[in-house]
Parts: C-alpha cells; structure tokens; sequence
C-alpha cells in the first residue's frame, strides 16, 4: 500500500507540474499577443508576424490545439497583409517615377506617350489587387483621364 501512496503522489505532482507549465505558456502566449497587436497598431506588420510564430510555436508545445489553428489563421490573414502592404511599397514608388514622367511629357505637349506611359504602367501592375485603390494610382488616373479627354477632344478621336 505504501507504493500506491508514492505512485499517485508523483503522478500527482507530475500533473501539477504540467498543469504549471501550461499556465506558464498560456501567459506567455497571452502577453506576445499583446505585443502582437502594440506591432500592428504601429503598422510593423513584419515584425507582428515574427510574433506570431513564437505564440505557434509555444500553443504546439502546450498542445493547445485551438489556439494553434487560430493562430495559424492569424498568420495567413498577416502575410496576407503584409504582401499588400509591400505591393502598395512597390506601386507607389514606381507610380512617383511614372508621375514625373507623365508631367514631363505632358509639359513637352506628348500626350499619346504620357497616356502611353500609364497604360504601361496597368498593365504592368494587372496583378496587384485594387491597383486603383491606392490613393497615387489614383492621382495618376485622375491626372491621365484629364490630360487624354483634352487631347481626345482636340483631336477629334
């Protein structure tokens, strides 16, 4: 009888001691989602998603299987945001070139190749979601439409 004693004790204690050890984890992932979220409200979408990996990693450890799956949902959702946010990166350096470009043509009267120059610009950029909700994409339809209408109208097209 006095080994049943010892056994469960340490079953006991062994439990306890998982039990510690998953509490432990559980604040920790708790705090890193906290700091997850300080990364993107300061739009570090990069280093948000630094973050989460940690939280993946420590919810696999503690088998928390809920927490995993929603934390790898997190993660699609945050590389899903990120890509865009280096499309809009991308996109919106070039469009400062093709906007320097097209105000020179214009001011030089080439209408056609600064129209010309944009269409480029779409269809080298077909790829990218919502290009034209990206505020300098939209200065640039805006500025394209303007200048191509006048020219249309001039030239009876």
């Amino acid at each position: 009888m006095g080994i049943k004693r010892k056994s469960n004790s340490v079953s006991k204690d062994v439990k306890l001691s998982e039990s510690k050890n998953k509490i432990d984890i559980i604040l920790k992932i708790d705090n890193l989602k906290m700091i997850r979220e300080n990364c993107l409200l300061k739009g570090e979408l990069r280093e948000a998603l630094v973050v989460e990996e940690q939280i993946i990693k420590l919810a696999d450890q503690a088998g928390l299987e809920s927490t995993l799956l929603e934390e790898k949902e997190k993660v699609k959702e945050l590389s899903q945001k990120y890509l865009r946010k280096q499309d809009i990166e991308k996109v919106s350096k070039m469009c400062e070139g093709i906007i320097e470009e097209f105000d020179h043509l214009v001011s030089l009267g080439n209408i056609l190749s600064a129209h010309n120059i944009v269409q480029q610009f779409f269809k080298l950029n077909e790829g990218i979601e919502n290009l034209e909700s990206i505020e300098i994409v939209q200065e640039l339809i805006k500025r394209d439409t303007r200048e191509w209408t006048k020219y249309k109208v001039e030239h009876n097209i």
